[in-house]
């Protein structure tokens, strides 16, 4: 079973001899050519759709024959509502899909990466895309960042694929905030219009800074700099700070003056936060007592001038001249040779504490050799001590821990045979459930899981539950899996469906665009193509904003989200609407309305052909 994946999601159960493929708590089938021995689960597949085998992939059931290698989830895309699930593309060495369809774009695969893990915008070494197809003129080599649908290189700003104008002009951009017309400056992300910044001599100087011919500006707001001395003014912008100079005040943001360092030498080391002056080191430093952050020099012996050719950021460390510093553990090493120090600069780990810290969570790790809680030494045995599922053991003991306290041995546990079986411990004679003992672990096999509670509201206390339906030797069971384990012996007589043959439901037949049904609706998660609101989310949002007449209580506009469901037809055209969930105050018919007034949705397809859809939709309420 995918252990990133919640009982709702598709899950893929591997038993000694099968596959079983569960594709939510009603539909379940065996995958008979499956090769279980290779059979496994690739890195970040958080929505446990995929899983592969020697033979290839299988994307939420369906098998793709292809060579896994190079096998890679390269972005979500929710150019629709949140309540969907995103479409995935993915690729191997030589081929490119989107969901379980196949992209065959002229695209270089190999060099295929998604500009931003979850936009339509995609570049290989050569182009840069849009939904896959290419944007022609682009900059591949000075591509930016990206806002949702907004994407820029040196000389265009792109919105939705095009090059984007704003009322007929051009759009270019500043920085990584502005964009400009030949007489506007424009917010990039909201393309508002910033008044009373020159559009002509408007330049960047960083991401997040630029100037006119007048004045220096922080994402479009006007700092204290004027432009009279602009070789004079310096700018530091990097990781998670922004910081100005003229060479007499040294600014932090837009106008926030940095008084307690010296602003002309002032610098910052690259790829940091760390920043220093002719006086020293600094960096900044949560205060827990009086909760605020306060300004911390680091302890060096500053023995010569720090500069940012004898002060560096390695991985672990901060290093000046021949000392290097834990920032994390607060401790300093002196005299380092130039050996030690260059491994310091490029190393991993904490290769200069002769006793590393091992963490496994909150309070609890090892170090010298021993197990300690919050400082203090347990007696578990350090050198066969690992985690194992939400658990600990060693050669000796079982361990469940409650968070800062104490490792509490589970009773009855063979610790010297004990394995992961799913989300189950497993010893030579039983499989558990923490202190919990299941069924005798002879020839034990997971047949289907089913969803039991969730949790509703904020302030509900009920507990989550799960029913696993179990096999082995004695027969079938009926396990309630939640804060207490409930088991029922359902006998030894075969029920119908189980096993490593037949499902536990009827299976429907193979789709193919001759049998598509044309009358059904269909669910989302039977679709190949999600449909989508003309224009995508963005274009979605500016009609609800434009159009919803927000509820007001004594004058004050009331925010809050309205639940929709409805039938996407064929055509478009949106049928059987309904509100699920409003926020009152009349919210839920005012969404109707603006519903209604919605022009053609893209329908959805299911092997390329065109069907209809039950979909669900969110409107958020924020003006």
């Amino acid at each position: 079973m995918n252990p990133n994946a919640g009982f709702e999601a598709p899950l893929y159960i591997k038993n000694k001899n099968y596959i079983v493929f569960q594709k939510n708590t009603s539909e379940r089938k065996i995958l008979k050519d499956a090769d279980v021995e290779s059979f496994r689960f690739p890195r970040f597949n958080k929505y446990g759709l995929f899983a592969l085998d020697k033979n290839g992939v299988y994307y939420n059931g369906d098998f793709i024959a292809i060579d896994t290698t190079g096998f890679k989830i390269i972005a979500e895309i929710r150019n629709t509502d949140y309540l969907v699930r995103p479409d995935l593309v993915w690729k191997t060495k030589y081929k490119l899909f989107k969901n379980n369809i196949e992209i065959k774009e002229d695209i270089d695969v190999e060099s295929f990466i998604s500009t931003d893990f979850s936009t339509l915008y995609f570049k290989d070494k050569n182009h840069l895309y849009y939904n896959f197809k290419k944007i022609k003129n682009a900059d591949v080599n000075s591509i930016s960042e990206t806002f949702n649908t907004v994407m820029y290189d040196k000389n265009y700003i792109y919105i939705d694929g095009e090059i984007g104008l704003h009322n007929g002009d051009t759009l270019r951009p500043v920085n990584h905030y502005l964009m400009k017309t030949s007489t506007d400056v424009l917010i990039l992300g909201g393309r508002s219009v910033v008044p009373n910044i020159d559009a002509k001599t408007i330049r960047p100087l960083s991401k997040h800074y630029s100037i006119d011919k007048n004045f220096v500006y922080y994402d479009g707001k006007k700092t204290a700099l004027t432009a009279k001395n602009p070789g004079n003014i310096k700018v530091w912008d990097q990781v998670n700070s922004r910081y100005i100079s003229d060479g007499k005040m040294v600014y932090a943001g837009a106008n926030f003056p940095f008084t307690s360092v010296d602003a002309k030498t002032f610098g910052m080391i690259p790829s940091s936060d760390w920043y220093f002056d002719k006086n020293g080191i600094y960096g900044q430093e949560w205060n827990e007592k009086e909760g605020k952050s306060e300004l911390k020099k680091f302890p060096f012996v500053y023995t010569r001038k720090v500069t940012s050719k004898n002060t560096f950021h390695g991985y672990y460390y901060l290093i000046y001249e021949n000392q290097a510093y834990d920032v994390y553990n607060k401790k300093m090493y002196k005299n380092l040779s130039p050996a030690q120090i260059n491994a310091a600069k490029n190393a991993k780990t904490d290769i200069l504490n002769s006793t590393q810290t091992n963490h496994y969570e909150y309070q609890l790790y090892k170090a010298n050799n021993k197990i300690y809680i919050n400082g203090k030494e347990t007696t578990a045995d350090a050198e066969t001590f690992e985690r194992i599922l939400n658990y600990y053991k060693d050669k000796n003991n079982i361990y469940v821990y409650y968070g800062s306290q104490k490792l509490i041995p589970i009773k009855g546990i063979d610790a010297q045979s004990v394995k992961t079986f799913y989300n189950f411990l497993a010893d030579k004679d039983y499989i558990y459930r923490g202190i919990n003992k299941i069924i005798k672990n002879k020839n034990v096999e997971i047949l289907a899981i089913m969803t039991g509670y969730r949790l509703g509201c904020g302030s509900d206390t009920t507990p989550a539950s799960d029913y696993y339906l179990l096999k082995n030797d004695e027969g079938y069971w009926l396990a309630l899996i939640s804060n207490v384990v409930k088991i029922k012996y359902l006998g030894n007589e075969p029920i119908e469906g189980t096993g490593n043959i037949g499902t536990l439901y009827t299976a429907p037949a193979i789709i193919t665009p001759g049998t598509i049904d044309e009358n059904k609706i269909y669910n989302t998660p039977e679709l190949d193509v999600l449909p989508d609101y003309n224009g995508g989310t963005a274009a979605k949002v500016k009609f609800i904003d434009k159009n919803f007449k927000a509820p007001k209580d004594d004058g004050e506009i009331l925010q809050g989200k309205v639940y929709l469901s409805f039938i996407i037809e064929k055509d478009g055209t949106i049928t059987n609407q309904k509100v699920l969930r409003d926020y009152g105050y009349g919210s839920g018919p005012e969404a109707l309305r603006v519903l209604n007034k919605m022009p053609k949705w893209i329908p959805g397809q299911i092997k390329g052909k065109t069907v209809r859809c039950l979909y669900s939709t969110v409107f958020l309420i924020h003006k």
